[in-house]
Protein backbone atom coordinates (compact mmCIF):
# COMPACT_ATOMS: atom_id res chain seq x y z
CA UNK A 1 0.00 0.00 0.00
CA UNK A 2 1.31 3.45 -0.93
CA UNK A 3 1.96 6.01 1.79
CA UNK A 4 -0.69 8.37 0.42
CA UNK A 5 -3.35 5.63 0.30
CA UNK A 6 -2.50 4.73 3.89
CA UNK A 7 -2.87 8.42 4.86
CA UNK A 8 -6.24 8.62 3.12
CA UNK A 9 -7.49 5.55 4.94
CA UNK A 10 -6.41 6.95 8.31
CA UNK A 11 -7.56 10.55 7.81
CA UNK A 12 -9.90 12.02 10.42
CA UNK A 13 -11.85 13.69 7.62
CA UNK A 14 -14.83 11.43 6.94
CA UNK A 15 -15.13 12.59 3.33
CA UNK A 16 -12.23 10.38 2.33
CA UNK A 17 -13.98 7.36 3.77
CA UNK A 18 -16.77 8.14 1.30
CA UNK A 19 -14.32 8.21 -1.62
CA UNK A 20 -12.64 4.98 -0.51
CA UNK A 21 -16.02 3.28 -0.14
CA UNK A 22 -17.43 4.49 -3.46
CA UNK A 23 -14.42 4.84 -5.78
CA UNK A 24 -11.48 2.96 -4.30
CA UNK A 25 -10.21 1.70 -7.68
CA UNK A 26 -10.13 5.27 -8.98
CA UNK A 27 -8.29 6.46 -5.87
CA UNK A 28 -5.80 3.61 -6.01
CA UNK A 29 -5.05 4.43 -9.64
CA UNK A 30 -4.26 8.04 -8.77
CA UNK A 31 -2.71 7.68 -5.31
CA UNK A 32 0.91 7.16 -6.30
CA UNK A 33 1.41 9.97 -8.81
CA UNK A 34 -1.55 12.34 -8.62
CA UNK A 35 -2.54 12.79 -4.96
CA UNK A 36 -0.73 14.69 -2.22
CA UNK A 37 -1.48 16.19 1.18
CA UNK A 38 -2.92 19.69 0.92
CA UNK A 39 -0.43 22.46 1.68
CA UNK A 40 -1.61 25.59 3.51
CA UNK A 41 1.09 28.25 3.39
CA UNK A 42 3.91 26.73 5.47
CA UNK A 43 2.00 23.72 6.79
CA UNK A 44 0.83 20.42 5.34
CA UNK A 45 -2.54 19.00 6.34
CA UNK A 46 -2.92 15.46 7.62
CA UNK A 47 -6.65 15.47 6.86
CA UNK A 48 -6.98 17.19 3.48
CA UNK A 49 -5.73 15.88 0.15
CA UNK A 50 -5.34 17.45 -3.29
CA UNK A 51 -4.44 16.51 -6.82
CA UNK A 52 -0.80 17.32 -7.60
CA UNK A 53 -0.55 20.35 -9.88
CA UNK A 54 1.09 19.37 -13.16
CA UNK A 55 3.02 21.54 -15.63
CA UNK A 56 -0.25 22.52 -17.29
CA UNK A 57 -1.46 24.13 -14.07
CA UNK A 58 -4.83 23.49 -12.46
CA UNK A 59 -6.65 23.17 -15.80
CA UNK A 60 -4.05 20.80 -17.23
CA UNK A 61 -4.19 18.69 -14.09
CA UNK A 62 -7.95 18.28 -14.26
CA UNK A 63 -7.77 17.40 -17.96
CA UNK A 64 -5.16 14.74 -17.17
CA UNK A 65 -7.39 13.16 -14.51
CA UNK A 66 -10.94 13.69 -15.80
CA UNK A 67 -10.57 14.22 -19.53
CA UNK A 68 -12.07 17.12 -21.47
CA UNK A 69 -12.67 20.28 -19.42
CA UNK A 70 -14.53 23.27 -20.89
CA UNK A 71 -11.99 26.08 -20.54
CA UNK A 72 -14.61 28.84 -20.37
CA UNK A 73 -16.40 26.97 -17.58
CA UNK A 74 -13.10 26.48 -15.78
CA UNK A 75 -12.27 30.20 -15.93
CA UNK A 76 -15.80 31.00 -14.79
CA UNK A 77 -15.67 28.59 -11.84
CA UNK A 78 -12.30 29.85 -10.57
CA UNK A 79 -12.93 33.58 -10.73
CA UNK A 80 -14.97 33.98 -7.54
CA UNK A 81 -14.44 35.56 -4.13
CA UNK A 82 -13.31 32.47 -2.22
CA UNK A 83 -9.90 31.69 -3.75
CA UNK A 84 -11.51 28.96 -5.87
CA UNK A 85 -8.46 28.64 -8.13
CA UNK A 86 -6.27 27.77 -5.13
CA UNK A 87 -8.83 25.26 -3.88
CA UNK A 88 -10.02 23.72 -7.14
CA UNK A 89 -7.58 20.80 -6.89
CA UNK A 90 -8.67 19.86 -3.37
CA UNK A 91 -10.20 16.42 -3.67
CA UNK A 92 -13.32 17.30 -1.68
CA UNK A 93 -13.87 20.75 -3.23
CA UNK A 94 -17.58 21.44 -3.79
CA UNK A 95 -16.63 23.95 -6.50
CA UNK A 96 -14.74 21.18 -8.33
CA UNK A 97 -17.76 18.88 -8.04
CA UNK A 98 -20.05 21.55 -9.53
CA UNK A 99 -17.58 22.32 -12.33
CA UNK A 100 -17.10 18.69 -13.34
CA UNK A 101 -20.82 17.90 -13.27
CA UNK A 102 -22.26 21.00 -14.96
CA UNK A 103 -19.38 22.27 -17.15
CA UNK A 104 -20.67 20.72 -20.39
CA UNK A 105 -24.24 22.08 -20.22
CA UNK A 106 -24.94 23.64 -23.64
CA UNK A 107 -27.37 23.78 -26.53
CA UNK A 108 -25.76 20.58 -27.82
CA UNK A 109 -25.77 18.92 -24.39
CA UNK A 110 -28.91 20.09 -22.54
CA UNK A 111 -29.55 19.06 -18.94
CA UNK A 112 -33.13 18.20 -18.04
CA UNK A 113 -34.21 18.57 -14.41
CA UNK A 114 -37.71 17.96 -13.08
CA UNK A 115 -38.68 20.33 -10.28
CA UNK A 116 -42.06 20.12 -8.55
CA UNK A 117 -43.33 17.90 -11.36
CA UNK A 118 -42.28 20.27 -14.16
CA UNK A 119 -39.39 19.53 -16.50
CA UNK A 120 -36.86 22.20 -17.42
CA UNK A 121 -34.24 21.88 -20.15
CA UNK A 122 -31.16 23.92 -19.27
CA UNK A 123 -28.86 24.82 -22.14
CA UNK A 124 -26.36 27.25 -20.59
CA UNK A 125 -24.40 27.43 -17.35
CA UNK A 126 -22.53 30.08 -15.37
CA UNK A 127 -20.38 29.50 -12.29
CA UNK A 128 -19.74 31.74 -9.28
CA UNK A 129 -22.59 34.02 -10.37
CA UNK A 130 -22.73 37.27 -8.42
CA UNK A 131 -25.99 38.91 -7.31
CA UNK A 132 -26.15 42.11 -5.31
CA UNK A 133 -27.16 41.59 -1.66
CA UNK A 134 -26.80 44.74 0.45
CA UNK A 135 -26.98 48.38 -0.57
CA UNK A 136 -24.23 50.73 0.54
CA UNK A 137 -20.79 50.30 2.08
CA UNK A 138 -19.40 49.00 5.34
CA UNK A 139 -17.71 51.10 8.07
CA UNK A 140 -14.44 50.97 6.10
CA UNK A 141 -16.07 52.38 3.00
CA UNK A 142 -15.93 49.07 1.14
CA UNK A 143 -18.97 48.12 -0.93
CA UNK A 144 -20.81 45.12 0.53
CA UNK A 145 -19.90 41.85 -1.13
CA UNK A 146 -22.46 40.22 -3.43
CA UNK A 147 -24.02 36.81 -3.09
CA UNK A 148 -21.82 34.45 -5.11
CA UNK A 149 -23.84 31.35 -6.01
CA UNK A 150 -22.05 28.27 -7.32
CA UNK A 151 -24.16 27.51 -10.38
CA UNK A 152 -26.64 29.37 -12.57
CA UNK A 153 -28.51 27.27 -15.12
CA UNK A 154 -30.72 28.81 -17.81
CA UNK A 155 -33.67 27.33 -19.69
CA UNK A 156 -33.88 29.86 -22.50
CA UNK A 157 -37.01 28.39 -24.05
CA UNK A 158 -39.09 28.68 -20.87
CA UNK A 159 -37.27 31.83 -19.62
CA UNK A 160 -36.22 30.16 -16.37
CA UNK A 161 -33.02 30.51 -14.36
CA UNK A 162 -32.04 28.12 -11.58
CA UNK A 163 -29.50 29.17 -8.96
CA UNK A 164 -27.88 26.27 -7.10
CA UNK A 165 -25.57 26.26 -4.10
CA UNK A 166 -23.34 23.18 -4.34
CA UNK A 167 -22.25 21.22 -1.26
CA UNK A 168 -19.99 18.19 -1.08
CA UNK A 169 -19.14 17.51 2.57
CA UNK A 170 -19.55 20.93 4.19
CA UNK A 171 -22.84 20.01 5.83
CA UNK A 172 -21.06 17.31 7.84
CA UNK A 173 -19.39 20.09 9.87
CA UNK A 174 -21.70 21.82 12.30
CA UNK A 175 -21.40 25.09 14.19
CA UNK A 176 -22.82 28.56 14.61
CA UNK A 177 -22.28 31.38 12.10
CA UNK A 178 -20.95 34.59 13.64
CA UNK A 179 -20.12 38.05 12.30
CA UNK A 180 -23.18 38.52 10.09
CA UNK A 181 -23.57 42.20 9.24
CA UNK A 182 -26.38 44.05 11.02
CA UNK A 183 -27.16 45.55 7.61
CA UNK A 184 -28.93 42.33 6.70
CA UNK A 185 -31.37 42.83 9.55
CA UNK A 186 -31.79 46.51 8.72
CA UNK A 187 -32.45 45.97 5.02
CA UNK A 188 -34.19 42.58 5.13
CA UNK A 189 -35.91 42.44 8.51
CA UNK A 190 -38.52 39.93 7.35
CA UNK A 191 -35.78 37.42 6.44
CA UNK A 192 -33.21 38.12 9.16
CA UNK A 193 -35.76 38.61 11.89
CA UNK A 194 -34.80 38.04 15.50
CA UNK A 195 -36.24 35.12 17.40
CA UNK A 196 -36.45 31.54 16.20
CA UNK A 197 -35.67 31.21 12.49
CA UNK A 198 -36.45 27.52 12.09
CA UNK A 199 -36.71 24.72 14.66
CA UNK A 200 -33.73 24.96 16.99
CA UNK A 201 -32.06 27.98 15.31
CA UNK A 202 -32.15 31.64 16.27
CA UNK A 203 -30.59 34.86 15.04
CA UNK A 204 -29.34 37.08 17.84
CA UNK A 205 -27.24 40.21 18.17
CA UNK A 206 -23.73 39.84 19.60
CA UNK A 207 -21.17 42.67 19.77
CA UNK A 208 -22.80 44.67 17.00
CA UNK A 209 -23.19 41.77 14.59
CA UNK A 210 -25.67 38.95 14.11
CA UNK A 211 -25.06 35.32 15.04
CA UNK A 212 -26.99 32.37 13.71
CA UNK A 213 -26.87 29.70 16.38
CA UNK A 214 -28.79 27.02 18.24
CA UNK A 215 -31.31 27.37 21.04
CA UNK A 216 -29.39 24.59 22.80
CA UNK A 217 -25.95 24.73 24.39
CA UNK A 218 -24.14 22.86 21.59
CA UNK A 219 -24.82 23.75 17.96
CA UNK A 220 -25.60 20.65 15.91
CA UNK A 221 -26.62 22.54 12.76
CA UNK A 222 -24.68 23.61 9.65
CA UNK A 223 -25.44 27.28 10.22
CA UNK A 224 -23.12 28.61 7.53
CA UNK A 225 -25.13 26.77 4.89
CA UNK A 226 -28.42 28.19 6.18
CA UNK A 227 -27.00 31.72 6.26
CA UNK A 228 -25.69 31.29 2.71
CA UNK A 229 -29.12 30.27 1.43
CA UNK A 230 -30.69 33.31 3.08
CA UNK A 231 -28.15 35.56 1.33
CA UNK A 232 -28.66 33.77 -1.98
CA UNK A 233 -32.41 34.32 -1.61
CA UNK A 234 -31.80 38.06 -1.21
CA UNK A 235 -29.45 38.02 -4.21
CA UNK A 236 -32.01 36.11 -6.26
CA UNK A 237 -34.70 38.66 -5.35
CA UNK A 238 -32.44 41.45 -6.58
CA UNK A 239 -31.75 39.49 -9.77
CA UNK A 240 -35.48 39.02 -10.31
CA UNK A 241 -36.09 42.76 -9.88
CA UNK A 242 -33.91 43.37 -12.95
CA UNK A 243 -35.15 40.38 -14.96
CA UNK A 244 -38.92 40.47 -14.68
CA UNK A 245 -39.30 38.37 -17.81
CA UNK A 246 -37.59 35.38 -16.18
CA UNK A 247 -38.83 32.85 -13.66
CA UNK A 248 -36.23 32.55 -10.88
CA UNK A 249 -35.69 29.31 -8.97
CA UNK A 250 -33.28 28.82 -6.06
CA UNK A 251 -32.10 25.67 -4.35
CA UNK A 252 -29.16 23.63 -3.14
CA UNK A 253 -27.59 20.48 -4.52
CA UNK A 254 -25.74 18.05 -2.27
CA UNK A 255 -23.52 15.07 -2.76
CA UNK A 256 -25.51 12.57 -0.72
CA UNK A 257 -23.03 11.39 1.90
CA UNK A 258 -25.60 9.76 4.15
CA UNK A 259 -23.69 6.49 3.76
CA UNK A 260 -21.01 7.85 6.12
CA UNK A 261 -23.09 10.24 8.27
CA UNK A 262 -26.82 9.78 7.90
CA UNK A 263 -27.80 11.94 10.87
CA UNK A 264 -26.00 15.09 9.71
CA UNK A 265 -27.20 14.63 6.14
CA UNK A 266 -30.80 14.34 7.34
CA UNK A 267 -30.35 17.26 9.77
CA UNK A 268 -29.25 19.64 7.03
CA UNK A 269 -31.97 18.44 4.65
CA UNK A 270 -34.53 19.11 7.40
CA UNK A 271 -33.09 22.57 8.15
CA UNK A 272 -33.00 23.47 4.47
CA UNK A 273 -36.61 22.35 3.94
CA UNK A 274 -37.85 24.42 6.87
CA UNK A 275 -35.93 27.46 5.60
CA UNK A 276 -37.29 26.98 2.07
CA UNK A 277 -40.83 26.78 3.47
CA UNK A 278 -40.28 29.95 5.52
CA UNK A 279 -38.86 31.91 2.58
CA UNK A 280 -41.61 30.68 0.27
CA UNK A 281 -44.26 31.91 2.73
CA UNK A 282 -42.86 35.44 2.38
CA UNK A 283 -44.59 35.55 -1.01
CA UNK A 284 -41.62 36.88 -2.95
CA UNK A 285 -41.12 36.31 -6.67
CA UNK A 286 -38.23 33.87 -6.17
CA UNK A 287 -39.36 30.25 -6.01
CA UNK A 288 -37.48 28.04 -3.57
CA UNK A 289 -36.98 24.37 -4.36
CA UNK A 290 -38.60 22.70 -1.36
CA UNK A 291 -36.00 19.98 -0.73
CA UNK A 292 -32.32 19.67 -1.64
CA UNK A 293 -31.42 18.14 -4.98
CA UNK A 294 -28.64 15.56 -4.95
CA UNK A 295 -25.97 14.83 -7.55
CA UNK A 296 -26.88 11.15 -7.34
CA UNK A 297 -30.52 11.97 -8.07
CA UNK A 298 -29.61 14.10 -11.08
CA UNK A 299 -27.30 11.42 -12.42
CA UNK A 300 -29.92 8.67 -12.06
CA UNK A 301 -32.45 10.78 -13.97
CA UNK A 302 -30.25 11.98 -16.83
CA UNK A 303 -31.95 12.09 -20.22
CA UNK A 304 -29.20 12.07 -22.80
CA UNK A 305 -26.93 14.49 -20.92
CA UNK A 306 -23.31 13.50 -21.53
CA UNK A 307 -21.28 13.22 -18.33
CA UNK A 308 -17.73 11.89 -18.13
CA UNK A 309 -17.46 8.31 -16.86
CA UNK A 310 -14.44 9.46 -14.85
CA UNK A 311 -16.58 11.99 -12.98
CA UNK A 312 -19.27 9.39 -12.32
CA UNK A 313 -16.67 6.94 -11.00
CA UNK A 314 -14.82 9.46 -8.83
CA UNK A 315 -17.91 10.70 -7.01
CA UNK A 316 -19.58 7.27 -6.88
CA UNK A 317 -22.71 8.61 -8.56
CA UNK A 318 -23.70 5.18 -9.85
CA UNK A 319 -23.41 3.42 -6.46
Amino acid sequence: MSDILYALEHSNNKVYQYFLNKSKNFIQELAENHITKTAYRNTVSENSFSFKKLDGGELGTLKEIFGDINEDSFKNATKGQGNELKRILTMHSSALLALLFFQSVSEDNPLSITINGKEYKFTSVDFEYENKCLDGRDSNGVEYRPSCVDVKLTDKEQHVVLFLESKLSEYLHNGKQTGISMEYHKQYREIFEKGELIDGLIIKEEDGTLTLTTTKRRCSHYCQGIKQMMCHFIGAMNYKAKHQDEEVLLGTILLDMSSIDESRYKEYCKDYKQLADKLTRLGKEVKMIGTPLTYQELYNNLKGFKLSDRVVEYYGLNK
